[in-house]
């Protein structure tokens, strides 16, 4: 399991890592910028599953990748 920061952190790295701006992840999840921007500060503790869904498939990771679990 993970904690809120652990998330913040990993999301906010995928999203420098792959050069994506909020509002083109916005366009490509259908998740409100601003609820990303929350979401990568650590400012919202909890996120969605389904938005967590939308926005992993749209940075291209697995939802598992960005809360840190290990599936093997």
């Amino acid at each position: 399991m993970t904690n809120e920061y652990s998330f913040s952190s990993r999301l906010l790295a995928v999203i420098q890592e792959k050069n994506i701006s909020y509002v083109e992840l916005e366009r490509q999840s259908g998740v409100p910028k601003s609820a990303i921007q929350r979401y990568a500060t650590g400012e919202t503790k909890k996120i969605p599953t389904d938005r967590l869904f939308r926005i992993a498939d749209a940075l291209g990771v697995t939802p598992y990748d960005l809360m840190d679990f290990d599936i093997s």
